[in-house]
């Protein structure tokens, strides 16, 4: 054994040739060292570790080391050559016949690979930051191949067939920004995780008709890629991702990825339309974000299983079809999709959970809230064009509602039976001017209403026992306020902007009232006593 470390100093070292025992060699950071002698006659070496030598640019006679198993050579940045490994017929980690294991990072001079023909029990590739090598070649014989990862080679301009790695499994290339197309996917029967990042000159993906253990799929920032084929066939796929494939245009129809659980396409700005989702029974999660282009969503019918969908910035779409149907549905979030003027009805949705409704300006109604007695998040901003909202009589789980921006909305219906109500958000709905009770919401913690300019009077607020925060800004018609005398948990009173109010009652009895602020308030004559605000810390 000789093991020789952090001797900066040292320039080289001679006559390693001759010994014939020599089992393992380790050198790490010598980093003035720029030759090692000949190992040639070093016939039992089993290990060789060569670490943080930067200034050494070239190993010799290797190849005739019949006993090593174990070739580690890391970060010496001036390596521009190896020797042959043709004789190292014992190596199982680093290069060729018994070879297992083949790791090449951050070889920044590394421009040839010598031939992997032969190297039929690799079972591992990785090839990470070799910044001038332009091909590989001979990967199509490695039959034993499952894993290939290929990261942030810029100049690799080729890729050889793959045709007869039957055995991969895994196959994750990223960064390969010269690569214009990959070969011979088609035959990869054992194929099951398939990655492409950032090949920004990829143009074309071989038919994946044949992959059928394909379980995941995550193509993203390929942005000359017009088409994918063949992705119908593919009944074993769990998980498809694309992201950023702006020349994307088409894709194959989905009707036969039966195991799809997840489905997340997001700015694929040229893509029209998404064919074939009905039949996608174990689809669990969709997400769709900014697909500009997109105009037509299949129907969703048959996807009972489905419990998160997202939808986002699909500035063309203009109904979305068979909701109605998807009991199993926790979360929707629909935003920004500005030429949606039709939602389904979401009367069978008794799933869901959460419903997030934002920036829809040509929605003009939604229907059948009221049977969602599993809801509890309700969110619904910048909807400028509703006038309508059914009533939430059954929807005794929900715990927040926000409603911001609705500037046609009259009323709200039926909120006074909402018992699990917590947060009751109301922002600018202009043409508010109706609020229904709130006599039983005695879980509401939060009552915030801002902006509602036609709003001349609030209800029942007396009974809300356990509302801490109550914040009233710029109701400038509000002219009444219920007395807040049995609010008795109130912590935060805000009044501000409400110009026709001419009193607040029952301030006298709030014992767990902190602070009080009242501004703007300019019809306002009259406050009741505060001696039994004793909590009082803060009063504007």
């Amino acid at each position: 054994m000789f093991d020789l470390r952090r001797c900066n100093k040292l320039e080289k070292i001679e006559s390693l040739e001759s010994l014939t025992s020599l089992e393992t060699l380790i050198i790490h950071d010598c980093t003035e060292l720029n030759t090692l002698p000949s190992l040639a006659e070093a016939t039992s070496l089993k290990w060789v570790e060569v670490i943080g030598c930067n200034k050494l640019e070239k190993i010799e006679s290797l190849e005739s080391l019949t006993s090593l198993e174990t070739l580690l050579i890391y970060d010496c940045i001036e390596l521009n050559t190896l020797p042959s490994l043709a004789e190292a017929t014992s190596l199982k980690k680093f290069d060729l016949i018994s070879l297992e294991t083949l790791l090449i990072y951050d070889c920044i001079e590394l421009n040839t690979l010598p031939s992997l023909a032969e190297a039929t029990s690799l079972k591992k590739f990785d090839l990470i930051r070799c910044n001038k090598l332009e091909k590989i070649e001979s990967l199509e014989s490695l039959t034993s191949l499952e894993t290939l990862c290929i990261y942030d080679c810029t100049k690799l301009n080729t890729l050889p067939s793959l045709a007869e790695a039957t055995s991969l499994k895994k196959f994750d290339l990223r960064c390969c920004n010269k690569l214009e197309k990959i070969e011979s996917l088609e035959s990869l029967t054992s194929l099951e995780t398939l990655c492409i990042y950032d090949c920004t000159e990829l143009n074309t993906l071989p038919s994946l008709a044949e992959a059928t253990s394909l379980k995941m799929f995550n193509l993203r920032r390929c942005n000359k890629l017009e088409k994918i084929e063949s992705l119908e066939s593919l009944t074993s796929l769990e998980t498809l991702l694309i992201y950023d494939c702006t020349e994307l245009n088409t894709l194959p129809s989905l009707a036969e990825a039966t195991s799809l659980k997840m489905f997340d396409l997001r700015r694929c700005n040229k893509l029209e339309k998404i064919e074939s989702l009905e039949t996608l029974t174990s689809l669990e999660t969709l997400i769709i974000h900014d697909c500009t282009e997109l105009n037509t969503l299949p129907s969703l019918a048959e996807a009972t299983s489905l419990k998160m969908f997202d939808l986002r910035c699909c500035n063309k779409l203009e109904k979305i079809e068979s909701l109605e149907s998807l009991t199993s549905l926790e979360t929707l979030l629909i935003l920004d999709c500005t030429e949606l003027n039709t939602l389904p009805s979401l009367a069978e949705a008794t799933s869901l959970k959460m419903f997030d409704l934002r920036r829809c300006n040509k929605l003009e109604k939604i229907e059948s809230l009221e049977s969602l007695t599993s809801l509890e998040t309700l969110i619904i901003h910048d909807c400028t064009k509703l006038n309508t909202l059914p009533s939430l009589a059954e929807a005794t789980s929900l715990k927040m509602f926000d409603l911001r921006c609705c500037n046609k909305l009259e009323k709200i219906e039926s909120l006074e039976s909402l018992t699990s109500l917590e947060t009751l958000c109301i922002y600018d709905c202009t043409e508010l001017n109706t609020l229904p009770s709130l006599v039983e919401a005695t879980s509401l913690k939060m009552f915030d209403l801002r902006g509602c300019n036609k709003l001349e009077k609030i209800e029942s607020v007396e009974s809300l026992t356990s509302l801490e925060t109550l914040i009233i800004r710029d109701c400038t018609e509000l002219n009444t306020l219920p007395s807040l005398a049995e609010a008795t948990s109130l912590k935060w009173v805000e009044v501000i902007g409400c110009n026709k109010l001419e009193k607040i009652e029952g301030l006298e009895s709030l014992t767990s009232l902190k602070t009080l602020l009242i501004h703007d308030c300019t019809e306002l004559n009259t406050l009741p006593s505060l001696a039994e605000a004793t909590s009082l810390r803060s009063l504007k």
